[in-house]
């Protein structure tokens, strides 16, 4: 043993000799060979701390026990068998400062410290690049420590997977920075042993700050750094530190950011924090934002793509942000989603003059629902019609038919949500007072009307009333809705009244021009056709109607005359004025209008006698024609003239017909001509008028000399005609 080694293990405290003792027999029968490495530790003080030695000296103690437990441990020329060291002799061994010890960081072979190996310290392999410095753990070079890792008899070597297990650990991991260039080294090891490392290890390593981010280079886990390749970095500036920088930016096969992204280890969709926080940002005008806008429409776009499967569901009080806060981009103004709609075509009509449109389109229903936009809101629909109705308020571009598309679209969502239960008839009933007189009733010709101008039954009433758009009433749910805002089928009895009222005013104002005139007058016609169709109407009613006269003005029944003689009449009777020519005799008929020929025969009526055509008369004129051929008719005409001390008869036949002859009674339906002329120059008596009124006797019944004594001169005319005409004194 030579003096260094003696000088080691002497300050160890092993009981050595001195070498000029060492040689008698004696001492060496009763000492221990200088290599009995048993003795050694055996006699070593226990739990003795032998820090103070120096390097030097550790690295002479490591050189023996090294070459003297290997001498040991291994079988010897003479097969001797192997003796192990007791647990004793192995705590003994582990307090001697002689073990390979790695510094934290990169592996450098060169730069090993010898010292005690407690329990708890690790053998690594060659494969491991870095050593992690955790607290409480040595790690201790296999290659120079084969020998003393046999002794201690410790099963485990750790390769470099294994010592990157214990790094990542939680309480480990917070040590790593802690010494100069550790962690961006355990980092590069981690990415390039991330493939072959386990689930649960990579899942570990998702959650350690080991990704730079920001203009700081900050440092995040993986699961909170968006990949800048995806979709989500758009939503994203440098200042929001969770797009990569640095080493992690690169990008390229082998890269870390590549390494991650096979694994999904970044962000790339969305999640419920990161909707709160960019939504919370985006709202907040306060701080500065490039690209607000477009990174507001991205996330709506994300919030669609993400929202689409029905299992797809965001927690309440991430909803809460969506429909509170101000963040969908219009025209540089931010909304709450109450506040504006999207641009889905089928609504356009129903908002697009209450509320501002962001410019995309969601398709998601789950989206939709959470923004409040699955269906239009009724104050909205309502404020809709009244923004449409209001022509100053409307854009210089709004045609006629764009004011239909919108009421029409309107009726029809509100139908549908009526016939649904969406909307009450409260609603229903509030919506037709809030148009009040407005004109919102879509008609059959194109237009627009009033409610109480419209008509469900597709009938003709003239100007004044309008059929609703055929179209539209095809609609389900739409003659239900209509009729609850106060459509009727028709008119009623006290609206046309109403109407004619209107009519005669307007026919009463100056500088009416002609067709107006003329349509007002026509419309008129067609509402007294209307009114006397009518099985509601009384007497008493048809009392209160006002009729179009010939002066295209509007009088009171009771002073309007029908003209049923034809011809061109001079004038009416004083007070009356005569009906429109429009006026029918059906009508007049039907409305119980006076006659002119019945005013005609009351005023020449004073004194006659008058008469009907009853039982006894009918009789009397069947047997009179029964008994006197036609063949001497003409014979009791002469006889009337010879009676009336005629010179002449005359006999004239016309054979022209004739419409519109002016006969009594309104028996109109009779055909006028040809006709039979009997004349003589005598003029009628007032016997001859009382004789007509008691025919069958006639006027000279009381004269015996009188030929026609008997009446059979006027009877004789009922071979001719069932209509005979007699005139008098002009």
């Amino acid at each position: 043993m030579d003096a260094e080694t003696v000088a080691a293990l002497a300050a160890l405290e092993v009981p050595v000799l001195d070498g000029t003792l060492s040689n008698g027999s004696a001492v060496r029968y009763v000492s221990r060979d200088h290599s009995d490495v048993t003795f050694i530790l055996q006699s070593l003080p226990k739990n003795k701390s032998f820090s103070h030695l120096d390097q030097a000296t550790r690295m002479i103690l490591f050189v023996f026990f090294t070459q003297q437990l290997s001498n040991y441990l291994q079988p010897g020329s003479r097969r001797s068998i192997r003796v192990a060291l007791n647990k004793e002799s192995r705590d003994v061994l582990r307090n001697l400062p002689i073990f390979p010890i790695f510094d934290p960081g990169s592996r450098d072979d060169d730069n090993i410290t010898l010292d005690v190996a407690p329990v708890g310290a690790c053998f690594v392999n060659d494969s491991v690049k870095v050593i992690p410095n955790i607290r409480g753990t040595l790690f201790l070079s296999y290659d120079y420590g084969r020998v003393l890792h046999l002794a201690l008899e410790e099963r485990e070597i750790l390769g470099e997977i294994d010592v990157l297990r214990k790094a990542i650990s939680p309480d480990a991991w917070s040590q790593q920075d802690r010494v100069t260039g550790l962690l961006p080294s355990l980092i590069d090891r981690l990415m390039n042993r991330l493939n072959e490392v386990g689930d649960v290890t990579r899942a570990r390593i998702s959650e350690l700050a080991i990704v730079e981010v920001g203009v700081h280079a900050r440092r995040k886990s993986p699961n909170q750094v968006v990949d800048p390749a995806s979709t989500l970095a758009e939503l994203y500036d440098a200042e929001d530190e969770v797009l990569p920088v640095g080493v992690f930016a690169r990008e390229g096969p082998g890269s870390y950011i590549h390494q991650l992204r096979s694994y999904r280890m970044l962000r790339a969709t969305l999640t419920p924090p990161s909707i709160e926080e960019r939504i919370t940002r985006i709202s907040d005008q306060t701080r500065p934002m490039k690209n607000r806008s477009d990174k507001a429409l991205r996330l709506l776009s994300l919030l669609d793509s993400c929202t689409r499967s029905e299992g797809d569901w965001l927690p309440f009080e991430v909803i809460g942000g969506l429909c509170d806060l101000a963040w969908l981009p219009i025209v540089n103004r931010f909304h709450t989603p109450s506040e504006c709609w999207d641009s889905r075509g089928k609504d356009l009509l129903l908002c697009d003059m209450v509320l501002p449109r962001v410019p995309f389109t969601v398709s998601s229903q789950q989206l939709r629902d959470y923004l409040g936009w699955s269906q239009v809101p009724f104050d909205v629909l309502q404020s809709q019609l009244l923004k449409v109705l209001e022509i100053e308020l409307r854009p210089s571009k709004a045609s006629e038919t764009d004011v239909l598309d919108r009421i029409e679209a309107v009726l029809k969502n509100v139908a549908k949500s009526f016939q649904t239960g969406l909307l009450s008839q409260e609603h229903i009933r509030s919506l037709a007072e809030t148009l009040g007189d407005a004109a919102w009733v879509p008609t059959r010709s194109c237009g627009r009307c009033v409610a109480r101008q419209g008509m469900l039954e597709q009938i003709n009433l003239g100007m004044k009333y309008h059929c609703v758009a055929p179209h539209l009433l095809r609609f389900p749910g739409m003659e239900a809705l209509l009729k609850h805002m106060g459509i009727c089928d028709r008119p009623s009895q006290a609206s046309l009244l109403s109407t004619l009222r209107e009519i005669s005013n307007d026919l009463s104002e100056s500088g009416v021009d002609r067709p107006t005139r003329s349509g007002l007058v026509h419309a008129s016609i067609l509402i007294l056709d209307e009114f006397g169709r009518s099985t509601e109407g009384q007497e008493s009613e048809f009392q209160r109607i006002l009729i179009p006269t010939e002066r295209c003005k509007l009088a009171p029944a009771r002073e309007v005359l029908f003209n049923d003689m034809g011809g061109d009449p001079t004038a009416p009777p004083p007070g009356l004025q005569f009906a429109h020519p429009l006026v029918s005799a059906s009508l007049a008929n039907t409305l119980g209008l006076r006659r002119m020929s019945e005013e005609d025969f009351a005023e020449g009526g004073d004194g006659i006698q008058s008469f009907h055509i009853g039982e006894d008369l009918t009789v009397r004129i069947r047997r009179v024609l029964q008994d006197y051929d036609i063949d001497h008719s003409s014979n009791e005409w002469v006889a009337n003239a010879e009676d009336a001390e005629a010179k002449s008869v005359t006999f004239l036949v016309d054979e022209a017909s004739f419409q519109g002859r002016r006969v009594i009674g309104g028996l109109t339906g009779f055909q006028s001509g040809p006709a039979l002329v009997v004349h003589n120059e005598k003029v009628f008596t007032d016997e001859d008028f009382t004789g007509l009124g008691n025919i069958g006797q006639g006027g000279k019944a009381g004269r015996a000399d009188s030929i026609g004594r008997f009446g059979l001169g006027a009877l004789s005319f009922y071979h001719f005609s069932e209509v005979i005409n007699f005139p008098w004194r002009l």
